[in-house]
């Protein structure tokens, strides 16, 4: 079986989800420096299992004082409110929840349409690891016992080969459907590999004979790693950029690129001091920007520059989002552990929730996730009762592009089996609970007026 990672740059393999040990060393204690730790609040609208940060409640107060015509913010549904400074405070508190029920229900309730990804052979395993924003996805899947890299696409599973040797994998595409990973290319060789109009072409390495090409963008600037040249070669995070290729360096120790946007900017992770450090390479400028946060790693960036990945901060291992350097502890939605990533450009977040994270929990406690501005929703709220029922789980989100289409991992408690999935974003429908909280608030509006009538 490959020995390589089966998994997006952003991702974790299952390995860790069924809590084996990590590859380095957690990192305790406190940081040194404060990072923002909202506070989430664990919410149902119907179906949809979802946390809502406190501060949005708070602003409560601001968002219902008003007359007449109010907007559910994210909905667009009109809502008809009456004058805040002349209705009861009970009144008040009703219609309150009523329009916030509306703005958070447009997020939640958001429809998805579910699918599982076929392997090649089938019965067999698949990872989605990535998704461009054509709709293709790629990933790894089962060819008996070695799993190829794989595109899907129009429906259709492919087949992208290997380079000589017995395992392959696909870890990211760009919209122009080029796609990066890496193949046994024989001799006990891995090297990283460019698929393009048909053709596979050893991208070469730092001298070694390893290296994973990870994520690539709409110029064909590829990030991963190499191993330099000699037996005792260090991993260094490495550019691919036309026929150069480039040690990007590191802060010291090994270093690892996991992702590069359009403007050239590549973040991942770096030793420092037998620590682990998310890292940005700029023009060939490196900046640490996960110090003092114990063992942290960056994983995925957008076009707006914001960073997503997580930080072990305190002894438990938190998704988490750097903006303009600053790090966000963006929550979890079950148990104490999560881990981003990946972004889009709507500042979408996905990953992964739960004990199982890390090591000491188990695999019925990790959930797929999506971070949506202030909601933490949980995507295994969108299966069908009948896949639940069947023992499936999303454990994994890999991916997601800016039309808002999400793909990952799922797993089957039973079997153990693993399955790539896609969830496609339709539109929002308000849940009936809305519109039932609403009519309680005009309801006792009416109550209350004939109350005073009489």
């Amino acid at each position: 079986a490959s020995s390589t990672p089966t998994r997006r740059s952003a991702g974790i393999p299952l390995r860790w989800l069924r809590g084996q040990s990590l590859p380095h060393r957690a990192i305790d204690g406190p940081p040194r420096f404060a990072i923002a730790q909202p506070k989430f609040i664990p919410l149902r609208m119907g179906d949809v299992t979802i946390s809502i940060n406190v501060a949005t409640l708070r602003l409560m107060p601001t968002l219902c004082h008003s007359v007449g015509s109010t907007w559910a913010a994210s909905s667009g549904a009109k809502l008809r409110v009456f004058s805040m400074k002349t209705t009861p405070v009970l009144v008040r508190v009703v219609l309150c929840i009523a329009a916030m029920s509306a703005a958070v229900a447009a997020q939640a309730a958001a429809t998805y349409s579910f699918n599982f990804l076929p392997a090649i052979v089938d019965g067999g395993d698949s990872h989605a690891l990535d998704i461009n924003n054509v709709g293709q996805v790629v990933g790894v899947s089962s060819t008996g016992y070695y799993k190829h890299a794989t595109l899907w696409q129009g429906g259709s599973v492919i087949d992208l080969g290997t380079l000589g040797g017995n395992f392959s994998d696909a870890i990211g595409i760009n919209d122009a459907g080029q796609i990066v990973g890496s193949s046994d290319v024989g001799g006990n060789a891995i090297h990283p590999i460019l698929w393009s109009g048909g053709t596979i072409t050893d991208l070469g390495t730092l001298g070694g004979s390893t290296g994973v090409a990870r994520d690539i963008n709409k110029f064909g600037q590829i990030v991963g790693e190499s191993v330099t040249r000699g037996d005792n070669g260090t991993i260094r995070a490495t550019l691919w950029n036309g026929s150069s290729i480039v040690n990007l360096g590191s802060l010291g120790g090994s270093s690892y690129a996991n992702s590069i946007n359009d403007q050239g900017t590549i973040v991942g992770y770096s030793y420092l001091n037998l620590q682990v450090h998310a890292t940005i390479w700029n023009r060939l400028a490196i900046t640490d920007i996960g110090a003092s946060l114990g063992y942290n790693e960056a994983y995925a960036i957008n076009e707006n520059e914001t960073v997503v990945g997580y930080s072990y901060l305190t002894g438990t291992g938190r998704a988490t989002r750097w903006d303009d350097g600053i790090p966000i502890d963006l929550g979890t939605l079950v148990g104490t552990n999560s881990f981003a990533t990946d972004i889009n450009n709507s500042e979408q977040i996905v990953g992964t929730s739960g004990p199982g994270v890390f090591p000491g929990g188990c695999c019925n406690t990790v959930h797929a996730t999506l971070w949506d501005d202030e909601l933490l929703i949980d995507l295994n709220s969108f299966l069908d009762p009948s896949i639940v029922a069947d023992g499936w789980v999303l454990v994994q989100a890999n991916g997601i592009n800016d039309h808002g289409w999400i793909i990952g991992i799922a797993e089957n408690l039973s079997t153990l089996s693993t399955r790539a999935f896609l969830l496609t974003p339709a539109d929002a429908v308000p849940e009936p609970s809305t519109y039932a909280l609403v009519a309680a608030g005009l309801c006792m509006i009416g109550l209350v007026s004939r109350r005073r009538r009489y």
